[in-house]
């Protein structure tokens, strides 16, 4: 469904994540269907990150109907009553989340096992292909298990180990995407609660 008078309910609260200070953020913001392709937002909150949107900045936002969807949606510019978007695309795939910066915002505790060497570190950010972290070491690249603690859950996947340079390891996940998808909910739960509180 790319009809944004049918994806959107005019003067719905929606979440999302917008581009701020190199990385995405979770916002909360107001839409208000133009016509089929483009949308008004407004009440972007927080409203720093809402001020500093500009012309081609692209956003995520989480659909939460019948279906859980993403739609992608790109700004035109800035208006007197809002910004004017227009609706990108909209996908069931949650990789197309971007990925969400948690370090100094969650504890995410994680422990990487290599072969037959275990590395423990925190989170830096996560999205549903790839995670980053911090161990303090150098990994091997290659494939690796992957445990995750967060609130009560222990994730488990396979990953691969890309690029891992001083203290700063990325992963690409090649399976657990099942459980992956209910920890991140928690994450962009725990986010958007967090930048509330904090605005």
């Amino acid at each position: 469904m790319t009809d944004a008078t049918k994806l959107f309910r005019s003067g719905k609260r929606y979440r999302g994540f917008a581009p701020a200070g190199g990385r995405y953020v979770p916002v909360g913001l107001t839409i208000y269907p133009v016509n089929n392709k483009e949308i008004r937002l407004r009440h972007i909150f927080p409203s720093k990150v809402g001020e500093g949107i500009k012309e081609g900045d692209v956003l995520y936002v989480l659909v939460e109907d019948d279906k859980r969807l993403v739609a992608e949606i790109r700004v035109l510019g800035r208006e007197e009553r809002g910004v004017l978007a227009s609706l990108d695309f909209v996908t069931e795939d949650k990789r197309k989340l971007p990925r969400v910066n948690v370090e100094n915002l969650l504890d995410i505790e994680a422990t990487v096992t290599c072969g037959d060497k275990k590395y423990s570190g925190k989170l830096v950010d996560l999205s549903l292909s790839s995670i980053s972290f911090r161990t303090g070491e150098i990994l091997p690249t290659g494939e690796c298990e992957l445990s995750i603690r967060y609130r009560g859950m222990n994730v488990r996947l396979r990953g691969r180990v890309v690029r891992s340079q001083e203290d700063l390891t990325v992963l690409e996940v090649l399976s657990g995407n099942n459980d992956m998808v209910e920890l991140l909910q928690k994450v962009y739960s725990d986010l958007f609660l967090k930048s509330q509180r904090s605005s």
